[in-house]
């Protein structure tokens, strides 16, 4: 629902995100995908992927790729949520904050068929 909404927001209004967030920040993981890379510079085994992440502070926070998003939680099981281009995963503490948010993006559809065993 706050997706939903932060979609209805006006430029000037402020975001409700950072009231979900531990004021340590959030943690936000994101997973790039490119089918032509031969490099493997976070050394995790797939040349297609790079990892980064960094903690933004609170009063920064925002739901990434919002538009997706939406669309994606059409798709939910439990806490990850996937689009055509996007798989989100979301972790939230026992107190109910938001902690983490990993955006992964996802290999084109003919690529995912052809892993298919």
């Amino acid at each position: 629902m706050l997706a939903s909404y932060e979609t209805l927001l006006h430029n000037d209004e402020p975001s409700l995100v950072p009231g979900y967030v531990p004021s340590r920040g959030l943690e936000r993981m994101t997973i790039t995908y490119d089918p032509l890379s031969e490099d493997d510079p976070d050394g995790d085994g797939d040349p297609h992927t790079t990892h980064s992440a960094e903690l933004v502070p609170r009063s920064e926070a925002v739901l990434p790729e919002l538009e997706d998003l939406v669309r994606a939680m059409q798709h939910c099981t439990g806490t990850i949520c996937v689009s055509e281009e996007h798989e989100f995963r979301f972790v939230w503490s026992r107190a109910g904050e938001l902690t983490r948010i990993e955006l992964a993006d996802r290999p084109p559809c003919t690529e995912r068929k052809a892993a298919k065993p």
